[in-house]
């Protein structure tokens, strides 16, 4: 698990090199991770889209996309 400081790097990091860009490609390495959610539903929904902001809550980086959503990673 990370601790916070590195979270709020990362979020940092996303803040200042990835909003306002445009997501280009999406790969999915283990659709396991995606539950019910079908990879390619998942990939429609961000290709093309653009990250407009990036947030932390605890150990959770979220990051918004202009198209509504929120991504989220967790680190175990």
């Amino acid at each position: 698990m990370p601790e916070l400081p590195d979270v709020e790097l990362f979020k940092r990091v996303v803040a200042r090199s990835a909003l306002r860009k445009t997501i280009q490609r999406v790969v999915v390495s283990d659709k396991r991770i995606l539950g019910k959610l079908a990879a390619q539903t998942l990939i429609g929904r961000l290709q093309g889209a653009k990250l407009v902001a990036a947030r932390r809550y605890g150990k959770h980086l979220l990051a918004s996309t202009d198209r509504g959503g929120w991504l989220t990673c967790i680190s175990a």
